[in-house]
Order: structure tokens, then sequence, then C-alpha cells
């Protein structure tokens, strides 16, 4: 992975400022980031019953597609993630348990909806994950609905795991660490962004470490 100098001096500013920040506050002490809808909040296979329903029930309103039609609006592409942009997934789905579908909403069980909820997802181009959605109000608020950002899904949690390792080694907060840029410097950048509301790849593309490997 290549960048412009421009692209990398900034990028060396923030790894060194963030190490210095990082070795001011305990690592214990730091709180864990909030879960976003681009952390694999539900399973593909989830997502596949969640298919068979929506064409069953959601279809005739909101068209096969997603696109919507005269009886109802769109629930795919940018306008449906912006309009629900920076509420959470218990919003939606409530919205949809008590509405849905349009004159019977009774007539679909939640446990069926919350599959649909998982479908709308990934028909908006979210990642699936290891878990699936679960019909729990509490679970649901703590889902953060957010537009990507730039760093969503550029690292693992596996590789965030190593660089809390790798900081937790590098127990020398000295000026001349804010200039060494190495392979655990690099790893303790991808614990520290992991941390500042950045939601990790469910799959396995991870941060190249493009600087300095040798650096101890």
């Amino acid at each position: 992975m290549l960048l412009p100098l421009g692209g990398h001096l900034k990028f060396f500013s923030l790894l060194a400022v963030s190490i210095s920040i990082v070795f001011t506050l305990p690592l214990h002490a730091q709180p864990a980031p909030e879960k976003k809808i681009w952390d694999g909040v539900f399973t593909s296979n989830q997502a596949l019953r969640g298919k068979s329903a929506f064409e069953g029930s959601c279809a005739r309103c909101h068209n096969v597609a997603l696109v919507g039609s005269e009886r109802g609006p769109a629930i795919k592409g940018p306008a449906f993630l912006s309009h629900w942009d920076k509420g959470n997934l218990s919003d939606l789905f409530i919205k949809i348990r008590d509405t849905m579908p349009e004159g019977g909403p009774g007539t679909v069980s939640d446990e069926l909806k919350i599959d649909i909820l998982s479908y709308i997802l990934q028909q908006n181009g979210l990642p699936s994950g290891s878990e699936e959605l679960k019909v729990n109000l509490s679970s649901l608020e703590d889902i953060r609905i957010a537009k990507k950002g730039i760093w969503d899904g550029v690292f693992t949690i596996a590789q965030a795991g190593r660089g809390k390792d790798a900081l937790l080694q590098e127990q020398r907060p000295s000026a001349s660490m804010k200039s060494t840029i190495g392979s655990r410097s690099s790893l303790g950048l991808v614990y520290i962004i992991g941390h500042c509301d950045i939601a990790a790849a469910p799959g396995g593309f991870e941060i190249p470490t493009f600087w300095n490997s040798t650096a101890s």
C-alpha cells in the first residue's frame, strides 16, 4: 500500500499524537468502542431467511429490489441510510415491528421481522458477522446506525487485539517513541483507531504494515 508523501506525513503525525495519548491514559481505563452497523451485526444465514420473509411480506410495497413503488418507499440506498443516520437499530426495528406490513403488522412475527431487518442491512451493503441479531430492544439500542467512515472496515478485530498486546509491551513513553515507526507502533495505531468509534472488518482485511518492520 503506497501513500503520497503528504499522506505519510499526516499518518505519522496521527500515530505520534495517538501513541502519546494512549500512554497518558491507562489502557484498561479506555471504554470499549460503540458498536455500529458496520461491525457485522447479523449473519449471512439470517439475512437469507430474511430474504424469503421479505419477498413474501414486504416486496409488494417496497419492490423485490427494495427500491420502492407507488405503495411504499425505497429501503435501500444512501437516502434510506441517511434517514436513519445517527439513530440505532432499535428505532428501525420498532418501525418495522409496529407498522409493517401495512394494514397487518401482527401477521408477521417479531422473529421474522428481525430476519427481514438483517436482509435489509445486507442489501444496503453492510457486512455479515458471526452472531445473529436478536429480538432484544436493549441490544438493538447499542448498535448505532451510521454512514461508513473512511476507516471503517479496514482492520480486523484480531489485528486490533495484536495492537493492544504491542502497546502493552511498549512501556517506554519517551520522546524517542514518537519518531519510531515500526511494526509494533503500527499495530498500536490499529488498536488506537479501534477505540475511536471505528468499525472493524468482519472479514479478513487488515491494515498493511508499510512502515519499517525491523523496529523493536
